[in-house]
């Protein structure tokens, strides 16, 4: 097959590849699916199940994950700078002419029609070329029609000889990789808002329970008011009092249940699901030692946390760019290759594909810029500026994460102290009141001295709700800080 042939069909097969591209192309962006989901069980969901719920519809999970798509991209095109650029264009064009003025050679202009006399010429016996007499001869005016088809195909490179492609295919899996660490570091973000709302959900509802059952204990002191006052063992003062216990603690029930369904909406709006989904929680609200050492925790987060991986990373592009900046001195080597063919056909001849003239050139040249008007050192210079503060945003980086570890695990160990005093006052509190109550049914204590035991015990369950609500939430920001998970 000859080189015209095969660049004919070439060319068409080009042309209906970028034909298919752009009508491929065309097809609109869809976007997010606009209607949540709604969850409706009476079946207990356990943290892990929330936590995967989230990885599946939370929006700023969603929009880190969505981020990962340009990766391939980002490698081809990194990769791609060592391949040819290929270009191909065809090109049709008419003029339609009429000229009915000329310039004459002394800068006169005259007009068509136009009639001159001429010699004429013609060849004797003897083959020789000779001229004869004079004749007119009558030009009109010049018009008509010219089509012109061309078409082009042209293959080039160019070789940076510093090196520059090769850092560059280096610095796209960097970037790739900071992407990924980017999704992981969202991730972590999203789990541990999710996990200590969680928590604060577990902490509403156990308040809530805590306030029903304080109400019923009310309810139940004032009917024991009552059938003593009507005994006369005690006055109407008492039965007063209980009935406004009780009112209190019907509105705290009330600021209860809106508490719990406020916390649980914002559960929901973290997972990322309808704000009205319903459904029981597993029962995960508990303190548990702290088995860990401060060293061991500080050693793991700067091998876990992302954002230290981002900056490790950052750092080493920036040094590649150190690089790429002194390859500019180095030449550059560029090599192309163009077919071209043409054809040019009056009005009775229509346009064509496969034109018959044709051009075929080959070119390989080295340029080497000598001075760019210290363009490259101000580009040198700037690179070596943004590699050193990288490196001390990341000194500075590692210094802020141990003290975040250091701080949050210090944390920890005291609310864990506390927790535990909050507990035995809380068992404490829980049989004095049973006594107190044993004292004021067999009429040796005073409904002051039985108010006094209940709201002792109250505060005693809320603090300790509060003190393990707090560990929880701490833990999870212990886990932030370390960049995983601890247990």
């Amino acid at each position: 097959m000859s080189l015209a042939s095969w660049t004919h069909r070439f060319f068409i097969i080009c042309v209906m590849l970028c034909i298919g591209i752009a009508v491929m192309g065309n097809h609109p962006v869809q976007g997010a699916d606009s209607k949540l989901l709604r969850i409706q069980t009476t079946e207990p969901l356990s943290l892990e199940r929330l936590l995967e719920a989230a990885r599946t519809h939370n929006p700023d999970l969603l929009k880190a994950k969505s981020q990962l798509s340009v990766n391939r991209l980002l490698k081809l095109n990194a990769v791609g700078s060592f391949l040819p650029t290929l270009s191909v264009g065809y090109q049709i064009s008419q003029n339609n002419y009429y000229s009915p003025t000329y310039t004459n050679s002394d800068g006169t202009v005259s007009s068509y029609p136009s009639i001159t006399t001429e010699p004429s010429y013609y060849v004797d016996s003897l083959g020789y070329y000779r001229q004869g007499g004079t004749q007119t001869v009558t030009y009109a005016v010049p018009e008509g029609q010219r089509r012109n088809s061309s078409l082009y195909l042209s293959l080039s490179t160019t070789l940076n000889l510093g090196g520059q492609q090769i850092l560059g295919v280096r610095n796209a899996k960097k970037s790739t990789e900071i992407n990924q660490w980017n999704l992981e570091s969202t991730e972590q973000l999203v789990e541990g808002g999710v996990r200590q709302q969680y928590y604060q959900v577990l902490a509403e509802q156990k308040l809530l329970d805590l306030a029903r059952e304080v109400l019923s204990r009310s309810q139940d002191q004032l009917e024991l008011a009552t059938a003593r006052y009507q005994t006369g063992s005690v006055t109407e003062l008492d039965v007063l009092q209980a009935e406004i216990d009780v009112g209190n603690e019907k509105n705290n029930v009330m600021t209860a249940e809106h508490n719990l369904q406020m916390a649980r909406e914002e559960l929901n709006r973290l997972i990322g699901i309808d704000l009205s989904s319903e459904y029981p929680l597993v029962d995960e609200f508990r303190v548990f030692p702290p088995e860990f050492t401060l060293e061991d925790l500080v050693q793991k987060a700067m091998v876990d946390r992302p954002d230290l991986k981002t900056s490790e990373l950052s750092s080493e592009i920036y040094k590649n760019n150190v690089q790429m900046s002194w390859g500019d001195y180095m030449p550059d080597l560029t090599g192309s290759i163009s077919h071209s063919r043409s054809e040019q056909s009056g009005s009775n001849v229509g346009f064509t594909l496969n034109p018959r003239n044709r051009s075929t050139q080959y070119s390989l040249g080295l340029s080497w810029t000598l001075f760019s008007g210290f363009s490259r050192e101000k580009s040198l210079q700037e690179s070596k500026v943004a590699y050193r503060q990288s490196e001390l945003d990341k000194r500075a980086l590692k210094q802020s994460i141990e003290k975040s570890v250091r701080q949050a695990y210090y944390t920890l160990i005291r609310i864990w102290d506390q927790s535990k005093i909050t507990e035995k006052n809380r068992d404490l509190a829980t049989r004095h009141l049973e006594l107190e109550r044993e004292r004021y049914r067999l009429g040796a204590a005073t409904q002051l001295e039985l108010r006094s035991a209940q709201v002792t015990h109250t505060q005693a369950e809320t603090d300790h709700i509060n003190k393990t609500l707090e560990y929880l939430i701490n833990f999870v920001m212990l886990e932030e800080a370390v960049g995983g998970k601890l247990h």
